[in-house]
């Protein structure tokens, strides 16, 4: 075609090819570097510990107001570890068969929690406590927690008094909020 340069010993269409793999390549090296790595494995009751994490309102012995019992879940392993939901809470008297089993409580929405090394994260249990006479009651001296995707329950003494049975209640007054989620009556 006159006026138009004339490529000698190369079709016309390569150099638009040429030029669209040389735009293309900088892509392809990019696109495996920005892949998200891959999520930690859930944890294992091997890897964590339970305790109280001392703060709340609870008290030794019991106030008799609704009270909150934190609870601090710790990564002792060297790998991070991945929680979600709701711990399962029941409290134990001292025969072992008179319990109380805590509700979730909708108020306090589950999310994925990673546990770095070494690191903590907590839930929060609340409960009505009974500092006189106790009627309605269950005299706890244990509870036993069993973390979301771990089945072997880890038992924590019971200090906090006895604790008014809501367990029949349509709108309990004992419940357990998720893992890594802040809590208030």
């Amino acid at each position: 075609m006159p006026g138009q340069p004339r490529y000698v010993g190369q079709p016309r269409h390569l150099g638009a090819v040429t030029l669209a793999v040389a735009l293309a390549l900088p892509a392809v090296g990019a696109a495996g570097t920005g892949a998200p790595a891959a999520a930690p494995p859930k944890c294992s009751a091997q890897q964590l510990t339970l305790s109280w994490a001392g703060t709340g309102t609870a008290k030794r012995g019991g106030t008799g107001n609704q009270d909150t019992a934190v609870v601090r879940v710790h990564n002792d392993d060297r790998m991070s570890c991945t929680l979600m939901g709701y711990p399962g809470v029941t409290l134990k008297a001292k025969a072992g068969r008179d319990t109380e089993t805590l509700r979730e409580t909708p108020r306090a929405k589950p999310r994925t929690v990673t546990l770095g090394p070494g690191k903590d994260t907590t839930f929060t249990i609340v409960f009505l406590s009974e500092k006189e006479e106790p009627r309605q009651a269950i005299e706890p001296n244990k509870v036993d927690i069993t973390l979301p995707g771990i089945s072997k329950p880890v038992s924590l003494e019971w200090t906090w008094g006895p604790v008014t049975r809501q367990e029949a209640a349509t709108h309990p007054g004992n419940y357990v909020g998720a893992v890594g989620s802040p809590l208030e009556p």
